[in-house]
């Protein structure tokens, strides 16, 4: 249909920006709609992308929610490829007690002196008579009957202060009473050693085993 100016009436050429008889500016027709050209609007588009969002949250809302509802069940296996969690740890044994070493195969149970005898530290001539009694009192009768004098087996490192000494091997050292000497044995080879001794001196020796005899602590095998 030709379009005629607005303002004169004049008819206007197709394409025309201005009239011209009159030189009005000729408005410009905006283009027909996607209705016109019988296609959809733009707003099917944007309804049917807004109806689509809606269907996917809402399927996936379902699938979560299912999923919590499987886990949160006490007696859900894990399925084949779940990854295993890790293994309880086993207790380790206990060690075995390490039994205590018994006592030294020289000194009896009921001797005083256990665990120092053999030693490197040197016992004192008392403490060797005050063990020596310990045992005698100690002996069952048929110990006693036996015969065999209370014995501490060494060897044995005395020392003792010098009381008396005999040309015949012997040297007597200070027991536990004045009239209770320890009476210490000297082999022949030994002999010729006396002569540094004196009455009063510190000596150290050492001695083979310990015997009471008669009420007398006898150290035999002894050597300076």
């Amino acid at each position: 249909m030709a379009r005629a100016c607005l303002h004169c009436g004049a008819p206007l050429p197709e394409g025309a920006r201005f009239c011209p008889a009159c030189g009005t500016a000729v408005p410009v027709t905006p283009p027909p709609d996607a209705g016109a050209r019988g296609g959809f609007p733009g707003w099917w588009l944007v309804a049917l992308g807004g109806v689509a969002a809606m269907i996917l949250a809402v399927v996936f809302i379902q699938q979560r929610e299912g999923a919590r509802a499987i886990a949160g069940r006490p007696d859900a296996a894990p399925s084949a490829g779940a990854t295993p969690g890790p293994a309880t740890p086993t207790p380790e044994p206990m060690p075995a007690p390490t039994p205590s070493p018994s006592p030294p195969a020289s000194a009896t149970p009921s001797d005083p002196l256990a665990g120092i005898i053999g030693g490197e530290a040197p016992i004192p001539a008392p403490a060797i008579a005050a063990a020596l009694d310990r045992l005698a009192a100690n002996m069952t009768a048929e110990e006693a009957e036996a015969g065999e004098p209370p014995r501490l087996r060494g060897p044995l490192r005395v020392n003792g202060i010098v009381v008396a000494i005999d040309g015949d091997g012997t040297v007597a050292l200070a027991g536990r009473d004045p009239g209770r000497p320890v009476i210490a044995q000297l082999p022949d080879t030994q002999i010729d050693a006396l002569d540094l001794l004196t009455p009063g001196m510190a000596v150290r020796l050492t001695c083979r085993d310990a015997r009471a005899i008669g009420g007398t602590s006898v150290l035999e095998g002894c050597r300076l």
